[in-house]
């Protein structure tokens, strides 16, 4: 609270600042705002980047305008457990600490509502930190000190602090502590809104200048000339996560790959038979952005307009069934939010020819 209070937070040099919604107003900045704000270096270029487990070039809308704007950072590091499409372009990598390499607070998944102790099990290799060690001493060396802890110890006291617990007695003692549902059917608890009620309408939204009453039209509008289905792009492309796999991660593990399947997308039957395609085969998914290749599956439960493909893949692996190379990270944005799409894109499918197999 401090030093918002002493570096106060404007719009005119927030990156994606009015274009965001809300977003701005909470300090937080969308992925494809970050992208525009290096490419067109508005409302300034930002300098240095410094990321922590995870993969933007494979990740974040628009994989190749991505890349483009990672490279114009003048001092990139990330820290990872592995090498990626990311790590690749970055000026230092440092090596990462893995879970049950440092101790920590779990609350993930979130909606199960419980914390509990991840408790170290063995040292990290080398000199692996945890992203809690990375920020705490990087703060203390650029003059933050007064703001940040000794050690990690102390981070995890004032994170379990509300509960009346230090992080040794909460590691060592109680180790679980379990969400509790207030749903009873036979009383009226209240729900975490002002009226304690269900609601149709949020005034908080309306408190920050979006409507309070979310209608899809409004939500379509900006989106219609890029997403409405045309001759050249008749279908309509969505996406889906791996069960096996952790968004974009881990696809160089040869255990976990040989659980997977290659990148797969689903199509209806009878979509797959008009345009030439069987089970098995490698096609194309093309929108305005480019094109991207995964291997076919057929499900009778896909809407025949659908083309549903599969998130994550085109590092180590696959490199040309990247989704997010068919995806655009320019506006038109989300009004209320800020956040860009990467389902509903106005796309054509065709089968890979032999030679470009």
């Amino acid at each position: 609270k401090e030093l918002m209070q002493k570096y106060p937070r404007s719009p005119e040099r927030t990156l994606g600042g009015f274009d965001t919604g809300m977003a701005s107003r909470f300090g937080y900045v969308p992925t494809q705002a970050l992208v525009k704000a290096l490419l067109e270096e508005d409302p300034y270029l930002p300098k240095i980047g410094i990321g922590f487990v995870n993969n933007p070039l494979i990740t974040y809308p628009d994989s190749k305008a991505t890349a483009e704007a990672f490279k114009k950072f003048e001092f990139l590091v990330f820290s990872e457990l592995f090498h990626t499409a990311t790590t690749r372009i970055c000026d230092i990598v440092l090596p990462a600490a893995f879970m049950h390499e440092h101790d920590t607070v779990g609350y993930w998944p979130q909606w199960h509502g419980g914390i509990r102790a991840n408790v170290k099990l063995v040292d990290p290799p080398g000199e692996a930190w945890s992203d809690m060690k990375f920020i705490n001493e990087l703060a203390k060396r650029v003059g933050l000190q007064k703001y940040f802890w000794d050690n990690e110890e102390q981070i995890l006291d004032y994170m379990v602090k509300p509960m009346g617990l230090t992080w040794k007695k909460f590691r060592d003692e109680v180790h679980y502590v379990e969400g509790k549902w207030k749903y009873d059917p036979d009383k009226v608890i209240g729900y975490g809104t002002p009226s304690g009620k269900v609601e149709l309408r949020c005034d908080t939204l309306k408190k920050y200048g979006t409507d309070p009453v979310p209608r899809f039209k409004d939500l379509k509008k900006p989106l219609e000339s890029l997403f409405d289905l045309t001759n050249n792009y008749p279908l309509i492309m969505t996406n889906y996560k791996s069960e096996i796999m952790m968004l974009s991660g881990y696809r160089n593990i040869d255990r976990l790959m040989k659980k997977s399947l290659p990148p797969t997308a689903y199509l209806n039957p009878d979509t797959a038979r008009e345009y030439g395609i069987d089970e098995g085969d490698w096609f194309w998914t093309e929108t305005y952005r480019g094109r991207m290749k995964q291997q076919a599956r057929l499900q009778k439960g896909v809407h025949p307009k659908v083309v549903n493909v599969e998130f994550g893949w085109g590092d180590w692996v696959y490199q040309d069934s990247n989704q997010n190379v068919i995806t655009d990270y320019r506006q038109p944005w989300d009004d209320a939010t800020g956040s860009c799409a990467i389902r509903g894109y106005a796309c054509k499918i065709y089968k890979v020819k032999r030679k470009e197999k």
